[in-house]
């Protein structure tokens, strides 16, 4: 039964009835949500934004990887011994293999698969990730650094994912993951996988390479 007439609290006059009450309230709920959730997607629309980090568990591959990689250890951190490429292979060229190096903390690239070297433009084996922040200008290779450092530091496999300049202005959507590997019973490598929004065959015909000539030799 709803008694009439306002009743007034500390933050002002609220109804009194508790049915127009309990709606009210999740109205402004909803409406502060509507409004943030507004605000995170003009960020993560802007081009070279990162988005924010998830499971990807919607992207079929990276779920994969995500799959095999916990069956490796039951959940636990696999040695790097473990991997078998054959049991991934349709997977290959979208991978990479890092090792973690320290004081500086850098990422080595040990193999990259060949849909990963189309979108860059060249081989990354033998290369530093930092290396390649000399010519990125997306702001996409020192995300992934950032990322790499949480994967080491934490022993944990890490989500997000990146803009990547196309030929025609606009943005390639590369979402990522990356899954510490074990070295003599410590984290000292990683393996990843990008996916992209959009496939192009091949890819670096729409998407902007980095220039391997200028990559920092140091």
């Amino acid at each position: 039964m709803c008694v009439t007439g306002p009743a007034l609290c500390p933050i002002g006059r609220l109804p009194s009835c508790p049915a127009e009450l309990l709606r009210q309230l999740n109205l402004d709920r909803l409406a502060e949500w509507l409004q943030f959730n507004a605000a995170i997607m003009r960020l993560t629309n802007q081009p070279g934004t990162m988005a924010a980090s998830r499971d990807h568990a919607d992207i079929p591959n990276i779920r994969r990887l995500h799959d095999y990689w916990q069956s490796l250890a039951d959940g636990a951190v696999p040695e790097r011994r473990e991997l078998d490429p054959a049991a991934i292979k349709p997977l290959l060229p979208h991978i990479c293999i890092v090792a973690f190096e320290q004081d500086p903390f850098r990422v080595y690239y040990r193999l990259s698969g060949t849909k990963v070297d189309d979108l860059n433009g060249f081989n990354l084996t033998g290369t530093y990730l930092d290396q390649l922040m000399a010519t990125d200008t997306s702001g996409g290779a020192a995300h992934l650094q950032a990322y790499y450092q949480r994967c080491f530091d934490t022993g944990k496999p890490c989500f997000s994912a990146y803009s990547w300049p196309t030929r025609s202005g606009g943005h390639l959507k590369v979402n990522f993951a990356m899954f510490p590997l074990l070295v003599a019973g410590v984290v000292g490598q990683a393996i990843a996988i990008e996916d992209w929004e959009h496939s192009f065959e091949p890819i670096a015909e729409e998407v902007l390479p980095l220039a391997a000539d200028k990559i920092r030799n140091d």
